[in-house]
């Protein structure tokens, strides 16, 4: 906390915050602890925050956000097993998606990245085992055609 406060300490420079005063609430009170009064939580704020802007936060179809990352990530070939008969996503890897890593947009994008690569890899190799198999298979079909050992 007052590392913030040092940085921000800047003549003629304005700096834009996006801060949760939930969070950072709890830090005051994890470090000045538990029975710090919400009036002293409010003033430390109010020393780093001059101007206070509250934007709503808007709730976001957790389902519908999912499926549109699945299809900005053309998975949805690797993840036909666990779509519904109507092409959803099945409510049971949505819940245990939110269940593991929560609803942060950032951490299910990280997720779902992860996952293609994972994907793209086993893609990879693969394509890589059928390259060499069919190698192998040409040699041996060879080697016997030509009526010797392989």
């Amino acid at each position: 906390m007052e590392i913030l406060k040092i940085i921000i300490e800047c003549e003629s420079c304005v700096f834009v915050l996006a801060i949760d005063y939930e969070v950072v609430s709890r830090g005051v009170r994890a470090k000045y602890g538990q029975d710090i009064t919400e009036n002293k939580v409010k003033n430390f704020f109010d020393k780093i925050i001059q101007v206070p802007f509250a934007l709503p936060v808007s709730r976001y179809d957790l389902s519908n956000y999912i499926k549109e990352l699945i299809t900005a990530a053309d998975l949805d070939n690797e993840l036909k097993e666990i779509k519904t008969e109507n092409g959803q996503i099945s409510s049971d890897y949505i819940d245990m998606i939110r269940l593991s890593i929560g609803g942060n947009p950032r951490s299910i994008k990280r997720l779902l990245n992860t996952f293609r690569l994972l994907c793209q890899r086993r893609n990879f190799f693969d394509r890589k085992r059928r390259s060499e198999m069919t190698h192998i298979a040409g040699h041996t079909t060879a080697g016997i055609s030509a009526g010797g050992t392989v």
